[in-house]
């Protein structure tokens, strides 16, 4: 919601798009943490996977500025048919898949 205020306000400029970098190196160091995590139980504390989600989080709303500069080599990359085919057939897949999981685990529809 913040970015789309900075953009309906007119305040975006190709140099948001650093911000895009920044999260997208968060969203690579908080998954590969989290493997790590999973990887080394004695490690495992509530603390630390917070962290990390609120570090997946922030990462993921970094991405968003990079439709500051749509000619970014980055943002052009993530703009790439094969990955919005695989987004599009995944989330179908997704909402397909659903209902009969929660039919199989007798937990009838969520609601």
């Amino acid at each position: 919601m913040l970015l789309a205020g900075v953009d309906n306000l007119k305040l975006w400029n190709k140099g948001w798009a650093r911000l895009g970098d920044i999260g997208s190196m968060l969203v690579v160091a908080s998954l590969l943490g989290r493997a790590w995590l999973q990887g080394h139980p004695a490690w495992q504390c509530p603390t630390a996977s917070e962290m990390l989600s609120a570090a997946l989080l922030l990462g993921a709303g970094g991405l968003l500025s990079y439709a500051a500069d749509p000619e970014n080599p980055r943002a052009r990359w993530l703009c790439a048919p094969w990955l919005r085919w695989c987004g599009i057939i995944s989330y179908e897949w997704y909402l397909f898949h659903q209902p009969m999981i929660y039919w199989s685990r007798g937990g009838g529809w969520p609601g």
